[in-house]
Parts: C-alpha cells; structure tokens; sequence
C-alpha cells in the first residue's frame, strides 16, 4: 500500500474522529451511557489511527522531541479507548485525556516551531490542552477542551488528506 493511500486513511480517521467530538460536545445529554460510551469508543479508536497518520507524516521535521511527543499522546488516547476504569484509585479515562492532551501540545508546539503554513491544528491543540488543565476550576472548560481538540483533529485531517504525493513532502503541517 501506498504512503499517501495510509495518510489518506489517517485523514479520514481524523475527519471523523474530530466531527464526532465536536458533535458530541453539544449531544452527550441525549446519549444513554450505553450510547456515550460506544461514540466515545469510536472517537477515541480512530483518534488513535489519525494520530499515528499526523505524526508519520511528519516525523522526520519533529525529531526526538517529536517522537517523545508522539509515545505521550498515543499512550493516552490508548489508555483512554473502551470502557472507563481506575487504576490505584485514579480514573484511566482522566489520566488518558491529560496524557493525549499533554502529547499533542507537546507536537503542537514542535509543529509551530517549524514553521509550517497552517498553525491553526496545533494551536488549537495547545488551547485544548490549556483548557483541560485549567477545567478543575472552571468546569465548563473541559467542554471546550474536547471541542477543541476535535476541531484540531477536523483540520489536521483536512490537511493531511489533500495533495499527498507519498512520504513526506515539505508540504505544509496541519
């Protein structure tokens, strides 16, 4: 299989990865829990394929750092797929969010400092992340955290999905 058939793969995984959560943002009160779980289980799977398409395509820009990053991110959204659980009395569900949102501020940030075109996914990720951090005070922020994120998620896929020529270019990062 070709590079840009997987990064076209990953992109429509990030499409519909990020569509979702944002749609869900605003419908989770509608959901049964049984409901909620089975879209969060499909939101966070294809997060996790869209996620390992953003950071192939661009690894070679992001370094060590960048991979480190990547461990961090992809270890959360793993450990955050299927039902919720504690471990040594704290939530997976809540450790994964902030161990994704850590890993993806952490690619945003290197993404930024390469200086690719479009900045705007890895800001929104950096947002995301703040939001998350700051929500034990403001509650409402972990709404718009998840919003964020998968608004981040939307764009990135855009752009990892148009004009691929294989491998990676010097096209643009998300």
């Amino acid at each position: 299989m070709f590079d840009a058939t997987l990064f076209r793969l990953a992109a429509a995984a990030a499409l519909l990865a990020g569509a979702m959560r944002m749609v869900v943002t605003f419908t989770s009160g509608m959901l049964t829990a049984n409901q909620a779980e089975l879209v969060y289980l499909l939101v966070d799977l294809l997060a996790v394929f869209a996620l390992m398409g953003i950071y192939f395509r661009h690894r070679q820009r992001l370094g060590f750092l960048g991979l480190a990053a990547f461990a961090v991110a992809l270890s959360g959204a793993a450990s955050i797929v299927g039902p919720d659980g504690t471990l040594f009395g704290a939530s997976l569900y809540g450790v994964g969010s902030i161990l994704l949102l850590t890993g993806l501020a952490g690619l945003g940030a290197l993404m930024l400092r390469v200086h690719g075109a479009s900045r705007l996914a890895p800001t929104l990720w950096i947002a995301a992340w703040l939001c998350v951090l700051a929500s034990p005070t403001f509650a409402l922020l972990a709404q718009v955290g998840g919003f964020l994120y998968g608004l981040g998620l939307f764009i990135a896929g855009t752009a990892l999905g148009s004009g691929l020529p294989g491998g990676d270019s010097k096209r643009p990062l998300p």
